[in-house]
């Protein structure tokens, strides 16, 4: 028996015990607990988490990440003032879970004195671990020699989130009331991903970005039912992130280490046909010695808002707010550098940028209730969004090239290569390389008008049926452009390098300038109709219906819908005082007909719930929830699997070499899943001082998607996560309360779990806990 499983057997048998050495008093109520002017409530649940997990490590920590340990399950702390004459305040309120290495934990505060001031604070801290292997793995076949398996995803995270928040009102009941609010926001921790360079190569990725938000207001109440508000929001992010090499498993025949990447199928020539000659990596296969990228981010992003809240005339209620924005986002020193055998025959390369985009917005929101009648109501909404994106791009690229990577890049120098240069002269880079030398300016524009207005009539028929009706127009006016000059300079320009086509030759020296630019508008108009209608005809039953149905002349993108339908309906029914049952449903439908398009798409929800309580030792939660989705869209794609392995999208495909010969083949995309899910939880009381409680939940995931590699998996729509858990309180004395839980995970997939590690785990999580209250 392991040491944690003997810690938790000593809780188990001397806990209870004390519950059969406490007198008969102890089930008496607690009395209430004062100090000076103030009732005082207290509670602190303490423990020990305990558990085991089979299968996969990676897949246990990316759904529940709770290991073992001592932990403070919850805490909180209260005091309110008896007569509301405080001496420094009324209220006072604190409360945290999960401290002790939980995932998640928090810690929230709350005090305040009558018409003086309203304090709140809060903490909160998420380790957040994601490891789920299939993602952006490059599936490498067995066949491959050698063969290499990706056990983890290059797009691992291993972060940790720490977020405060601050909130002061200042004499929140007066005529004029002030509020001012700090918000601080930091993610620190490894993360990995992955950059094509001819293969794709795993980069470690640290994490340190911060986040400040600034708030100030006041609010000014000139009348009755009457708030008129004034806010300044500051907005500062900074990120310091950067990316490397994350490591240099192989070597070339000169012992330098190198890296082939993360991709492994030398049928396909990746990295190479052959990547290794003998125990050194083959000079001509793409590879890298190093890799760095560094990206320090800094946006700023002040926002003003002046709002109303009004209903001060009868018959009239009336809300509005306009605000406006200008930010900025600068990366004044974006730097990459490659050392390897990349692209085109590049052996080393090194990219400076600047960047500097500006973000200007306005928006404007007004709503107005009429009440033409007791019965009859007019409603209306009023969108207005504008907001620009100006921005700049200057980067500077510098490459050298090579054969292989034993041999040295030749670097231009022109005090042993004077001008003219010429092969004669000068030595030459690989023939049919591209430049040595890329200037390039970019300037962009991005502006987006939206305004958007709801209007609906809404009637009370009888005091147990009301029914709404309605119109919405929405319309979007989108502008883009972009200048793009690029400036190439080849170093020397004949011979093996070829003619200067398009350029210009000055001592040797081929320089190609290329000017791009575009010019883009759409305009987008949908129009909508809604209907709605509200049931009561009882104290005990209530339903509601909700539907809509939109069309638009244009769409944005292939997903972009231009005919939309929804239809939303929900109720209650409470057939006795301890029954609760309740239904929702939620159908979406859209579509995109053009015939290049071919977009049809819905999301389905439905489900139910009941909550059954007929006494009051006994007690019954039930609920399921059904989700249908699906999308599709036409799709040119380019694929040709391996020798002897015919796939269905592959045999069933059109053409599509007209509109995109880069990618020949044509094919219905569809992506569709059903998901369902059950939960039942039942209490039971045994015995006056004993609560127990048992429940099952499962979420089941079906579906299916097009199979463009033989070697992919269906993974997550085809899985089931099972979670069934027991627990139980015991009243062991006065104000004590001792606690046993115990919670079962389980993953898995129906699907062939593919050249990767399995998914499957399943986990045992043991809690005991002793809680104090007064």
């Amino acid at each position: 028996m392991t040491h944690k499983y003997g810690f938790l057997l000593v809780i188990l048998l001397v806990l209870p015990g004390a519950w059969a050495q406490s007198n008969s008093s102890s089930s008496s109520q607690a009395p209430e607990v004062t100090y000076q002017q103030y009732r005082v409530h207290q509670s602190i649940e303490f423990g020990y988490r305990a558990g085991d997990a089979t299968g996969s490590e990676a897949m246990f920590d990316t759904i529940v990440n709770e290991h073992e340990g001592p932990r403070l399950f919850d805490q909180s702390f209260s005091m309110q003032s008896v007569d509301r004459h405080g001496t420094l305040f009324d209220d006072l309120f604190v409360n945290s879970v999960g401290w002790g290495g939980d995932p998640n934990n928090y810690l929230r505060a709350r005090v305040s004195k009558d018409h003086w001031y309203d304090f709140r604070a809060s903490f909160r801290r998420d380790q957040n671990f994601f490891d789920y292997d299939l993602l952006a793995n490059p599936l490498n076949p067995a066949s491959s020699s050698p063969a290499v398996t990706v056990n983890d995803s290059p797009h691992e995270f291993e972060t940790r989130r720490r977020m405060s928040d601050f909130d002061l009102t200042v004499l929140p009941h007066s005529m004029i009331s002030f509020r001012a609010g700090f918000s601080h926001y930091n993610m620190t921790g490894n993360s990995w991903t992955s950059v094509h360079e001819g293969t794709d190569a795993l980069l470690l990725q640290p994490w340190n970005t911060t986040s400040n938000l600034w708030r100030m207001g006041v609010d000014f109440r000139p009348m009755a039912r009457t708030v008129l508000s004034y806010d300044q929001t500051l907005n500062y992010y900074k990120g310091d992130n950067f990316q490397e090499l994350n490591s240099t498993p192989y070597q070339v025949s000169s012992g330098v280490p190198v890296d082939l990447g993360l991709p492994f199928n030398t049928v396909s020539s990746q990295p190479c046909s052959k990547p290794l000659t003998g125990a050194f990596v083959t000079p001509t296969c793409s590879a890298y010695f190093s890799y760095n990228r560094s990206e320090r981010t800094r946006t700023s992003f002040p926002t003003e808002q002046l709002s109303l809240r009004s209903n001060y005339l009868r018959r009239l209620d009336i809300t509005g707010s306009v605000s406006y924005t200008s930010g900025e986002l600068k990366m004044p020193a974006y730097l990459e550098s490659f050392d390897g055998l990349g692209r085109n025959s590049i052996r080393d390369s090194v990219t400076g940028d600047s960047v500097l985009v500006s973000r200007v917005a306005a928006l404007a929101d007004f709503g107005v209730v009429l009440n033409l009648t007791d019965r009859l109501r007019l409603v209306d909404k009023f969108r207005f969004n504008n907001f620009r994106l100006p921005g700049a791009l200057d980067s500077l690229n510098n490459s050298l090239f090579a054969a292989n990577l034993l041999t040295t890049p030749n670097v231009f120098d022109p005090s042993t290569c004077p001008a003219p240069y010429t092969a004669a002269t000068c030595p030459q880079h690989v023939s049919g390389s591209a430049a040595d030398v890329t200037v390039q300016t970019h300037s962009s524009f991005f502006k987006q008008d939206e305004k958007t207005n709801t209007v609906q009539l809404q009637y009370d028929i009888t005091r147990k049926f009301g029914a709404r009706l309605g119109y919405g127009y929405d319309r979007r006016s989108i502008d883009s452009n972009f200048d793009d000059l690029l400036f190439e300079t080849f170093y020397p320009t004949l011979a093996t390098r070829g003619a200067c086509a398009g350029g210009v030759v000055a001592n040797g020296v081929c320089t190609v300038s290329i000017a791009a630019n575009s010019a883009d508008a759409f305009e987008i108009e949908k129009h909508s109709l809604l209907a709605g209608a509200s049931f009561r005809p009882s104290s005990k039953l209530r339903a509601n219906f909700d539907a809509e149905q939109s069309y638009a002349n244009f769409s944005l993108t292939r997903i972009s819908p231009r005919k939309e339908s929804r239809y939303r309906a929900g109720g209650t029914f409470t057939p006795r005082p301890w029954a609760v049952l309740g239904a929702s449903m939620n159908l979406r439908g859209q579509s995109n007909d053009d015939p290049q398009v071919n977009f049809h798409g819905h999301a389905n929800n439905f489900g139910f719930n009941a909550d059954l309580n007929p006494h009051r030792r006994i007690g019954a939660d039930l609920a399921y929830n059904y989700l249908g989705f699906q999308q599709n869209a036409l799709i040119c794609f380019n694929d040709t699997p391996p020798t002897g392995v015919i796939l269905p999208v592959v045999a069933n495909a059109g053409s599509c070499a007209a509109n995109d010969p880069a990618n020949p083949l044509l094919t219905n995309g569809t992506y569709e899943s059903t998901t369902h899910y059950g939960m039942t939880a039942l209490m039971f009381k045994p015995a006056p001082r004993v609560t127990t409680r048992f429940g099952y939940s499962i979420t089941s995931v079906g579906g299916s998607t097009p199979q463009f590699n033989i070697l992919q998996p269906q993974g997550p729509i085809a899985s089931a996560y099972q979670q069934p858990i027991a627990d139980v309180d015991v009243d062991i004395a006065r104000d004590f309360v001792w606690r046993l839980g115990w919670n079962y995970y389980q993953y898995g997939e129906s699907d062939v779990v593919g050249p990767t590690m399995p998914r499957y785990f399943h986990a045992n999580d043991v809690t005991v806990a002793l809680k104090y209250a007064f």
